[in-house]
């Protein structure tokens, strides 16, 4: 791997993993974005907020926090795995140049 690669790009293919723990993350957050929602619609609509002002702030961040992770780590993982069968692994490289490289270095694995 690059230098920039070698730090970040286990730390984002963690985060963009596909497991349990993600997807936890992911339904909270969309709850979180239901109950501001509601929020909203108390405030403009009935003219108060049942829910504390703190817990609107921290919902907020929560969401920004987790999709700019989210997006980062999606951006920032130096190779995603798009299809694996038993025989087969298909790879995505966001450096044409380190694709090609290892290609190169893999060459009579690969064919």
């Amino acid at each position: 791997m690059c230098a920039k690669h070698r730090l970040i790009g286990p730390i984002a293919a963690k985060l963009s993993q596909r497991n349990l723990i993600n997807l936890g993350l992911g339904v909270i957050a969309c709850f979180f974005i239901y109950g501001i929602c509601v929020a909203l619609y108390q405030s403009i609509v009935l003219g108060k907020i049942t829910v504390s002002t703190e817990f609107l702030i921290f919902e907020i961040i929560y969401i920004l926090t987790y999709f700019g992770l989210y997006y980062w780590s999606k951006n920032n993982t130096p190779v995603k795995i798009n299809n694996a069968t038993e025989n087969e692994i298909e790879l995505q490289f966001n450096n044409d140049q380190f694709g090609k490289e290892f290609i190169n270095l893999n060459g009579e694995v690969l064919s």
